[in-house]
């Protein structure tokens, strides 16, 4: 699998202190050792590597999201910076091309750097909770300050500036779905995503959603579904929709698709998907770095390899369910216990089984004399799903992480 897109960390800080992130919050350290910001060194390098990367392969698009941290605390000059080093080293290939976003808390959001950011070609999508209430409890200040005002205000200033916004939302079960869809109706945003909470085996005995989590994506799901109003694109519920059409591949959370997208850290290192770090200290960490080695030598790496591949190298279990097609696995992260590596299926495995199942008879029921499959019954695959527990067979390739 080829390589497409770059999470990019312009700063490995952030104003902010998430009671969720897995950077700072989820036990691994390792931002500790970033520099504060990338130099301009590491910019230009980085950009060389990026279009050595997509010659090598034949690409003509190319996606870099500037992360962090916070990506707002780099410097609006180191950014463009960054765009006219992208103009300077494309120059002579005018059919290559990247597209820049920005993923950020919104808290230092203003008209005027919103309007460089846009005229540098920049776009901008917001971490944003489902409910105020979350976000007075989790997205927060290092003083404990809800951040909820800033980060609204920021999203207004993107719909305001460019005519459209998008925010992102990690799931939280412990406030209704008609709570969270009144909401982000009333944000009035165009497009959103949902997050699933990075826990694992080890993590989700502090705080277990289990049961929960599927009652709140069937209960959203309907409110986004049957909304014969304007409403957001919800990527979550529109991907799944097409892998259970067989119109597309999904994404991280499930689907039949291979992983493409790796971070590269403020010094140059290069590792794999974020929220991995929730899995133990340290556990993205590789040997790679962005003045030394190609963007594609990723794939050598153990972990890498497995982010890569993770929709197929599954478990004994997930290779014989019923909906390993559509669920593929599910999410990385989920599926980590220290006991087993990823040997696992993800920890929200019935939850998924339950919404998978609703949204495949949501469908059959609407469009019924078009569609060739039938209903699911969820506690069948789910009694099916623990028989298999039974007579688990171990992968050790799965194992040892």
């Amino acid at each position: 699998m080829i390589i497409k897109s770059i999470v990019l960390k312009t700063a490995s800080r952030c104003n902010l202190n998430c009671s969720y992130c897995y950077i700072y919050n989820k036990g691994d350290l390792s931002y500790q050792k970033q520099p504060k910001f990338l130099s301009k060194k590491l910019a230009t390098k980085l950009l060389e590597r990026v279009l050595s990367h997509m010659i090598s392969n034949d690409l003509n698009t190319f996606v870099i999201v500037f992360h962090g941290g916070e990506p707002m605390l780099y410097g609006l000059q180191d950014y463009e910076f960054f765009i006219n080093e992208y103009k300077r080293i494309f120059v002579h290939n005018p059919e290559k091309r990247i597209e820049f976003s920005m993923q950020t808390n919104g808290t230092l959001l203003t008209e005027e750097n919103v309007t460089i950011l846009t005229d540098l070609g920049i776009k901008i999508g917001v971490s944003m909770d489902s409910t105020k209430e979350s976000n007075d409890n989790n997205r927060v200040y290092h003083n404990h300050r809800s951040s909820y005002d800033e980060i609204l205000s920021g999203v207004k200033i993107v719909s305001r500036v460019t005519g459209s916004s998008g925010i992102l939302s990690v799931i939280d079960v412990a406030y209704s779905p008609e709570k969270s869809y009144d909401h982000i109706k009333q944000t009035q945003v165009q497009f959103m995503d949902l997050l699933l909470p990075d826990e694992t085996y080890d993590s989700i005995k502090e705080y277990d959603i289990r049961g929960k989590l599927g009652e709140w994506l069937c209960e959203m799901f309907d409110l986004w579904f049957h909304d014969k109003g304007t409403k957001p694109n919800i990527r979550f519920f529109h991907a799944m929709i097409q892998v259970i059409l067989g119109m597309g591949v999904g994404f991280d959370p499930f689907g039949k698709n291979y992983g493409d997208t790796i971070v590269v850290e403020s010094n140059g290192d290069i590792q794999t998907n974020d929220g991995l770090r929730s899995c133990k200290n340290g556990i993205t960490i590789t040997n790679l770095n962005i003045l030394f080695n190609e963007l594609a030598e990723i794939k050598n790496n153990p972990l890498g390899n497995l982010y890569i591949n993770n929709h197929f190298s599954l478990s004994y279990i997930c290779s014989k369910c019923p909906l390993e097609s559509v669920c593929s696995g599910g999410y990385l992260v989920n599926r980590y216990s220290s006991k087993n590596g990823f040997d696992n299926e993800s920890v929200f495995c019935k939850d998924m089984i339950k919404f998978i199942s609703h949204v495949q008879n949501t469908l059959v029921k609407l469009f019924k004399d078009n569609l060739d499959f039938e209903p699911m019954d969820s506690k069948e695959i789910i009694e099916y799903v623990d028989k298999l527990k039974k007579e688990r067979i171990p992968k050790p390739e799965l194992m040892s992480f």
